[in-house]
């Protein structure tokens, strides 16, 4: 409890200080409170991360998250085509390359040498160059429904595909169920079935409902960590689709969640968006049984 009141302070402190487009000094790395509950098969303390960090202005609105190569994170916002570069240690911005005009995106995951960016009508945008000011990218159309609200993607491995949460309607006939939509990266089209089918029973609380807001894909399990951002929660798939827990976020530490990440050695980062004060980088080390 004293650390998890010491890091509200801190991001408090930041959150007062994040008023313009200037990036805050980095805060310190916290210590580990080895009081602080895991619930397994979820192996991390969500009431306890290991470090917070606040972004800058530009990045009130961010919208996803994806692990870059030597320790960078790649983020973007969901009001302007830029994709940012981050530093996984600090949380600074370290650049900003232009890939497309604004719009609403809300998902990025890096494949191989290429960046795909989700737009929130489900169109895709790679993009291939990740190092000049302006980035060339492609833009594919995935026919996705009307009414999904896209707002999270992940790459599957194993599949070769790009996975693509719908917040909001499933798709016709479908019901009580959110939906997990695949475009296969081959073929390089979309799937008309969903990948994976949500029972919204199994998911809502107390009225608060679970809608997709970002997922990713457990470099080590292969399980499916989804977040939503109304109901304060984390669901956990096994890599067949199957609910294998869901676990609730505490409110003060998760605003509004909208991006999550693994990096190779099961380092978890969560971004939320600035709801009140400043958006946030959460980052949550892997913890062994």
């Amino acid at each position: 409890m004293k650390r998890l009141a010491f890091l509200l302070t801190l991001l408090s402190v930041f959150a007062s200080a994040c008023t313009s487009d200037e990036a805050p000094s980095s805060p310190p790395a916290l210590p580990i409170d080895t009081t602080a509950g895991v619930t397994y098969p979820v192996p991390y303390r969500f009431n306890a991360p290991d470090t917070a960090f606040a972004f800058p202005g530009s990045l009130r609105e961010i919208s996803g998250l994806t692990a870059l190569g030597e320790g960078h994170l790649g983020a973007i916002q969901d009001e302007e085509g830029i994709l940012f570069t981050l530093d996984r240690q600090t949380g600074r911005v370290q650049g900003e390359r232009r890939f497309a005009e604004d719009g609403d995106y809300e998902g990025i995951e890096q494949v191989g040498e290429a960046v795909w960016v989700l737009k929130s009508n489900g169109a895709l945008y790679e993009v291939n160059d990740s190092t000049s000011a302006r980035s060339p990218s492609e833009a594919v159309n995935t026919a996705l429904h009307d009414g999904c609200d896209a707002e999270g993607l992940a790459y599957e491995a194993a599949r070769n595909r790009l996975l693509i949460a719908c917040k909001e309607r499933p798709g016709r006939r479908l019901g009580n169920v959110r939906a997990i939509y695949s475009f296969d990266l081959d073929t390089r089209s979309l799937d008309e079935e969903p990948a994976f089918l949500l029972n919204r029973g199994a998911l809502n609380s107390e009225g608060q409902p679970f809608k997709p807001a970002a997922l990713s894909i457990h470099p080590r399990t292969g399980q499916i960590f989804i977040i939503s951002s109304v109901r304060k929660a984390l669901a956990v798939l096994d890599p067949d689709g199957a609910l294998v827990t869901v676990v609730d976020l505490p409110d003060r530490l998760f605003v509004q969640p909208e991006g999550l990440t693994f990096f190779p050695d099961g380092t978890l980062f969560i971004a939320n968006e600035s709801r009140r004060g400043a958006a946030t980088l959460l980052r949550f080390n892997e913890q062994t049984p």
